[in-house]
């Protein structure tokens, strides 16, 4: 039989589409197929690593989104937003840890969501007017098409910090 895990969720991480509820249940070990799962066991004062002071956890990121990409694009092509949609969801959780923990800190708080990123260093243009868009219509297709395109660009824009911290390291 399988372990769980069950997890408060605190109230400025309730937002939709993300968490609905107050408790988060998952089987021990698919703990990271859900997004902030690090943040909010570290908000349960849970200690299960610190991503955000990994580079190796931003190209995880970009390797497990070329994989979701491919999936997500498929549901399009079928004209099959209701499996779409969560993937979409998941895949924007992702991005936006990613666009955190790229910056060296974790997501927290997802209620003030807006406030936060404006705070963030590293991150594509325009990042907190798209991201919204993202989050409050996850499953249109066009919202895909601006997933991948703030993917592409975050990319690029990490991808030339650390080049340029290993420069100054030396």
């Amino acid at each position: 039989m399988e372990g769980k895990v069950t997890l408060n969720i605190p109230i400025h991480w309730q937002q939709r589409p993300f968490f609905h509820g107050t408790k988060l249940t998952c089987r021990v070990g698919e703990e990271e197929r859900i997004p902030f799962y690090h943040e909010i066991c570290l908000e349960n004062g849970l200690q299960y690593g610190f991503p955000w002071n990994d580079e190796e956890s931003i190209n995880k990121f970009f390797l497990q989104w070329n994989n979701a990409e491919k999936e997500i694009s498929s549901c399009f092509k079928k004209r099959d937003r209701k499996n779409a949609g969560p993937l979409m969801v998941n895949q924007i959780g992702y991005f936006i840890e990613a666009l955190f923990w790229g910056n060296g800190k974790p997501v927290r708080n997802l209620i003030a969501l807006k406030q936060e990123l404006a705070n963030l260093e590293i991150k594509p243009v325009n990042l907190e007017e798209r991201l919204e868009y993202l989050i409050d219509q996850p499953d249109l297709y066009i919202s895909f098409v601006q997933l991948k395109e703030l993917a592409s660009e975050y990319k690029k824009k990490i991808l030339k910090h650390y080049a340029l911290q290993k420069t100054n390291k030396k």
